[in-house]
């Protein structure tokens, strides 16, 4: 049946060729780094691409896109320019500029947005910020420029109708200007599933070709120059928003089925498709790799290959239901695409996309009319802006209610492979049992519908064995994740001095690459705002991320300070336990046991509720750090906060220490295999006394890159090598994750690395 299929479709087959030598090669020919330093000041010389306002730091630039950079030493395919909004170019103008170089940063951490990776599978090498022209030329592309106009005049109209917030949505939709939508709101539709709509895609084009060529056909025109008319249209309009991936492949489409109309020729729907991804890949094999590119072509094998055979050949499948089993079929499709891109699922989306694609028809005309008539506005605005109120009102109303919504975690390779391979067999071993009429219909579709339940069975699941220990890169701060055997997730610290919203862009996006749904308990071992910030953030979206905080522990002698006076008013409001702890109190999950050794009155003590420390030290101060020990059968590490010295002899003179090492390890040669160093490596911290009674294998030390407080510094960093032992770093490795297998064995890699340490 395989066989047969790519013989009456040879196209198929060499897209599927083409696919996989992409995937075999583009890493070993194709590269992202450019020879230029990240902060240089760089002149180029360049042609205009395309161009678009955007709004930076609260300002408004105007973004240009360059091409056919002269430096052929740059390597650059094109360069991203950020010039003040008054700046004149027109399209295809050659230009010299001179302006700062910001490159693309790689993600640090699991889970973590990839800017770098993102732009070069578009083609965008790196960005210069402050720009200025040196030198413009006299030409320019008269056709390309007008239509630029065109778009400038339409998106002027639809400012003067519409709220800000609904212009900027319908200059998405119509005109492909994505830059100016606020954050929240295109957060807001991509995390219910209906970012599709932002996109200029298949429903799209076919809405506005369709259309027009359907009225050129009611006004009697024939059907050639129909089909003439409507690809000069709709090519223009390509070239005129940019021709975005998915906008290539829906009209490239397009052109092909009208094409077969105009000829009398059967139009092939999945020939059409491999031909279109066989010009993308050519054109610049990076591209294959690009999320969008994937989820439109996906989306399309979901209706031409699944649902079709779905509806024709396996379930005859009634009129009213076809829309409902297409989108099912889009949506398993494109599962896989959204758990790797976005680590979550919103179940409800296919009963949302149910409600936002009929409207969507509604929604472009109007829009078209508004700008082609502006007389029109008090009707048509209306209608957009009811529409659009409706979606997201319907999306925030989801959201906010937390249900529906599960963080699947990142599937792994193999998971994925045999996710399609289940969903193929799913669609052609009914078709064979059709043909020579095996078994019943009843029965085929029974084991057909338990073949596609198994797909997603092996696709969901997260199999967890013996402990994961994430020390993320924070930037200037701390933030550790800890996962054991019974899947239960515990979080020491989380917050960064240098990286904005770090929970939103590091520590919640690990979480759900995780396919965290529900954390234990969280530690903050004192309340510095890079040691907390960020799960400030984490506790006020639990309910929109999906995640659920449980408890939250902090030093027993600090409760009732106003440093945390706005956690616990968090935790009041989203009815997470707020708990006190001191030395000697033990928290045990399984084999995993967390010992609070500090702070404490310098005593073993068994009971939650300290209120002083063994000095007159401050109870939210650096000594005051919680100090713990955490150990899953032969592991240990030790986690320190950001004590000092005075805190470490507190820990030393308590004798708390032998009390939990001698256990496991020999007195006369205690060893933690695992040690945080305390307060970023400041010289003030990790003594030689305190380091010579611990002797780490490993010291992790989490640190911003470049920080203004010079951590870790060289002082500390001689006495952690004269213990001996393995100094890591996240500045230099970004996250640093150990493992220890059931066995008992450790694992530790740095996710900047290719291989293990």
């Amino acid at each position: 049946m395989i066989l047969r299929q790519i013989r009456i479709r040879p196209i198929v087959f060499l897209a599927i060729v083409a696919v996989i030598l992409d995937i075999l090669l583009v890493r070993v020919f194709f590269s992202d780094a450019v020879n230029v330093e990240d902060g240089s000041v760089l002149t180029i010389e360049a042609s205009v691409k395309s161009m678009e306002v955007k709004t930076v730091a609260g300002e408004e630039v105007l973004a240009v896109t360059v091409e056919d950079i002269s430096d052929v030493d740059l390597e650059a395919k094109s360069v991203l320019c950020y010039f003040p909004i008054e700046t004149k170019l027109k399209i295809g103008q050659r230009i010299r500029a001179r302006g700062s170089v910001a490159l693309f940063q790689h993600a640090t951490n699991p889970g973590q947005f990839d800017y770098a990776d993102y732009n070069f599978h578009k083609g965008v090498s790196f960005a210069m910020f402050e720009c200025r022209l040196l030198a413009v030329g006299n030409h320019y592309s008269g056709l390309r420029q007008g239509l630029y106009e065109i778009r400038l005049r339409g998106e002027g109209i639809l400012v003067k109708y519409l709220s800000s917030e609904d212009a900027a949505i319908m200059k998405a939709m119509l005109f492909g200007n994505k830059g100016e939508i606020d954050s929240e709101t295109k957060e807001l539709f991509t995390k219910n599933g209906i970012a599709h709509i932002l996109a200029i895609s298949g429903l799209h084009i076919s809405f506005l070709a369709m259309s027009l060529y359907k009225l050129l056909r009611k006004f009697g025109i024939k059907l050639r120059i129909s089909a003439i008319i409507s690809e000069i249209f709709i090519i223009l309009y390509g070239v005129m928003v940019g021709f975005p991936i998915s906008a290539f492949r829906a009209i490239f489409m397009f052109s092909l089925f009208l094409a077969s109309r105009t000829i009398k020729r059967s139009y092939d729907m999945l020939t059409a498709m491999s031909l279109s991804l066989i010009i993308l890949i050519i054109s610049y094999p990076p591209r294959l790799f690009d999320t969008g590119l994937i989820m439109s072509f996906l989306a399309v094998l979901g209706v031409g290959f699944f649902g079709d055979s779905y509806l024709r050949n396996i379930w005859k499948v009634p009129d009213f239901l076809q829309s409902i089993f297409i989108s099912v079929w889009i949506l398993l499709c494109t599962l896989p695409v959204m758990a790797v891109s976005y680590y979550e699922v919103p179940i409800y989306s296919l009963a949302l996309n149910l409600l936002v694609i009929p409207l969507m028809s509604l929604l472009l005309t109007c829009g078209v009319i508004l700008v082609i008539c502006p007389i029109s506005s008090v009707v048509t605005a209306r209608i957009i802006g009811l529409i659009l109120y409706s979606y997201k009102g319907a999306c925030a109303y989801l959201e906010n209610s937390g249900i529906g919504r599960i963080n699947i975690g990142a599937p792994d390779t193999a998971q994925v492979v045999v996710y399609y391979f289940l969903l193929v067999l799913a669609v052609w071993w009914p078709l064979i049992h059709i043909r020579f009429n095996v078994i019943g219909s009843l029965r085929r579709n029974i084991v057909t519908g338990m073949i596609v339940v198994l797909a997603l069975f092996l696709f969901c699941v997260r199999p967890c064995r013996g402990l994961d220990v994430y020390m993320l890169d924070v930037g200037q701060g701390d933030c550790m994740v800890i996962r054991n055997d019974n899947k239960n997730v515990y979080i020491i610290d989380g917050g960064s001095s240098s990286v904005k919203k770090v929970g939103e862009y590091r520590i919640i996006p690990c979480l759900k690459w995780m396919g965290v749904n529900e954390i234990e308990a969280v530690f903050i071992t004192h309340p510095d705002s890079d040691h907390m910030n960020g799960l400030i953030e984490l506790l006020t979206k639990q309910r929109k991320e999906a995640l659920t905080v449980k408890r939250v522990y902090i030093f027993a002698g600090a409760m009732g300070a106003e440093e945390y006076d706005e956690l616990s008013m968090l935790c009041r409001n989203s009815n997470v336990e707020l708990l006190g702890i001191g030395r000697g109190d033990v928290l045990a999950d399984g084999e995993l046991k967390f010992g609070v050794l500090s702070p404490g009155t310098g005593g073993h003590v068994n009971t939650i509720g300290m209120r002083s420390l063994g000095t007159n030290l401050d109870t939210t101060s650096n000594n005051a750090s919680l100090v713990m020990y955490i150990k899953y059968k032969d592991f240990d590490m030790l986690t320190t906060g950001d004590v000092e010295d005075e805190g470490e002899k507190d820990i030393l003179r308590s004798g708390i220490l032998d009390e939990y090492i001698s256990n496991d390890k020999s007195s006369d040669n205690k060893c933690i295999d695992v040690l945080k160093v305390a307060h970023h490596g400041s010289s003030g911290s990790s003594s030689l006394s305190f380091l010579r009674e611990i002797k780490p294998e490993v010291s992790l030390i989490s640190v911003g890159a470049r920080n203004q407080y010079g951590h870790p510094h060289e002082e500390t960093l001689e006495r952690l090598e004269a213990v001996g032992g393995e100094i890591l770093r996240t500045d230099e490795l970004g996250c640093i994750k150990f493992t220890i297998t059931p066995s008992g064995e450790m694992k530790k890699e740095g996710y900047r690395c290719s291989v293990g340490l």
